[in-house]
């Protein structure tokens, strides 16, 4: 025979239940925007890693294009050498040449050829730090890198100015005013902590058939740890103070990065015109000591100064197109363009 459990008539419980009115401060307000000031900062540091890697990449293409145009350059002086050794070794054929000017043209062909292999690895290593900055593989960049393309253009105007609001594109200005405001933050809520707080309890119970509840306010003073609460607000006030002097420094250092970027760029301008000009210069020399050699007026001597000089033009024009590219680069940079941008061309 089965037998159903019995169950007692009356149940005990108890329930207990409370609520605590917020601070006068705003304690919880203030909580919420340290948290929304340490989030908005974090992001702003994402932006400031982001930046560096984009300086980096530009830095390598342009390297890169530079050492690929320094080989094109070589090249061709490497062509007119041996145009003129084909020369000299017909003249010393005819008796009207000697072994010393076969000699001299031989080694300086073998100066520019030497050069080369140098230029090749140095235009490699920029497309490998490419290939890991943009985490692609290294065989398909270098052979689209090999391909050829105009090396950075430099932009015509004065630059850009350095008013308060092109700065706060900075993502490091805007992460010193974001930790500014965390600070003050903190010492709202340590604030908070010291001023006295009300709180509501209260209870409902049933016993034996018999309800009963009782409730009250309940205020709590902060007097036994005042010492320790005053110190806690004295740190977060220093704190603050700290943070309000880094933000500062570093609205300093972003007018600095844009006078000298401007400065460079300014220069670097300069110097390519002032290149640009010479080797235009040394091409025509050269040519005209090539015309009046092959004529015999002029002596081989001064067909391979000419020659060198030619050469050492050319490259250091190349050289100055390169830095002022670059700086143009780091002048936009510096006012924070390039800072939203966001993935990378691997797709990561």
């Amino acid at each position: 025979m089965r037998h159903r459990p019995t169950w007692p008539q009356h149940s005990r419980w108890r329930r207990s239940w409370g609520a605590t009115a917020p601070a006068p401060a705003g304690r919880a307000r203030r909580a919420r925007e340290g948290a929304e000031a340490a989030e908005a900062a974090a992001r702003a540091q994402a932006e400031v890693t982001r930046l560096a890697w984009l300086a980096e990449v530009i830095s390598a293409y342009s390297d890169a294009r530079y050492y690929q145009q320094a080989l094109a350059l070589t090249r061709d002086t490497i062509a007119a050498r041996e145009a003129t050794l084909s020369v000299n070794n017909t003249m010393l054929g005819l008796g009207s040449a000697t072994d010393l000017d076969v000699a001299q043209t031989t080694a300086l062909l073998q100066t520019a050829r030497a050069d080369l292999p140098n230029f090749e690895a140095l235009f490699n290593a920029q497309v490998y730090r490419l290939s890991t900055l943009l985490n692609l593989q290294a065989a398909p960049l270098m052979a689209q890198m090999r391909r050829g393309a105009p090396a950075l253009r430099i932009p015509p105007g004065p630059g850009t100015g350095v008013p308060a609001e092109l700065l706060q594109n900075r993502p490091d200005v805007r992460a010193a005013r974001f930790d500014v405001m965390q600070a003050l933050a903190a010492v709202g809520v340590a604030t908070a902590d010291m001023l006295p707080s009300l709180s509501l309890s209260g209870t409902v119970s049933d016993t034996g058939g018999a309800d009963s509840w009782r409730f009250g306010p309940a205020l709590t003073l902060p007097v036994a740890n005042q010492g320790l609460l005053q110190a806690t607000r004295a740190r977060r006030q220093s704190e603050a103070r700290q943070a309000d002097l880094a933000w500062r420094s570093q609205i300093t250092a972003a007018v600095e990065d844009v006078q000298v970027g401007q400065s460079n760029l300014r220069r670097y301008r300069q110097r390519v015109s002032a290149l640009d000009q010479a080797a235009a210069s040394y091409e025509n020399a050269y040519g005209l000591a090539r015309t009046t050699f092959q004529a015999g007026a002029t002596a081989l001597v001064d067909l391979l100064d000419a020659d060198r000089q030619r050469a050492a033009a050319r490259l250091q024009a190349a050289s100055a197109r390169n830095d002022a590219a670059k700086a143009w680069a780091a002048l936009q940079i510096a006012t924070g363009a390039g800072a939203a941008v966001t993935g990378t061309a691997g797709g990561s």
